[in-house]
């Protein structure tokens, strides 16, 4: 699982990044001009759209869409800290257990795709 966790105002959120409806790819499109790979990086960067985004995806996700216009969504920079989670795979139970044979790691370990 790859997670974005941001305080704003001492409020924790946390974003599931690997999901991405159809529906929020062309909110984002239409608020911002970018697809999703374009939004990661901006939001790396500090962009503030790209953090808007990520405020506007998780209320809405949570049932609480912001209302007004997306340009509005304004919050003190000072009080933001974000951080990306990144979770292995777990091991299958008999590994787990010692017992089955070795797993071999057919790819790189890299972060996943996000665009």
């Amino acid at each position: 699982m790859f997670v974005l966790k941001f305080t704003v105002n001492d409020v924790r959120h946390e974003l599931d990044m690997e999901k991405f409806m159809v529906s929020e790819a062309d909110a984002l499109l239409k608020f911002t001009g970018w697809k999703k790979a374009e939004w990661v990086t901006q939001l790396l960067e500090d962009h503030p759209d790209g953090i808007r985004f990520a405020y506007w995806l998780v209320a809405k996700r949570a049932g609480t869409p912001v209302e007004g216009p997306f340009r509005d969504i304004d919050f003190d920079l000072g009080t933001l800290d974000v951080d990306f989670e990144t979770d292995a795979q777990p091991e299958a139970a008999d590994d787990a257990a010692g017992e089955g044979d070795a797993v071999t790691p057919t790819g790189s370990n890299a972060e996943p795709a996000l665009g």
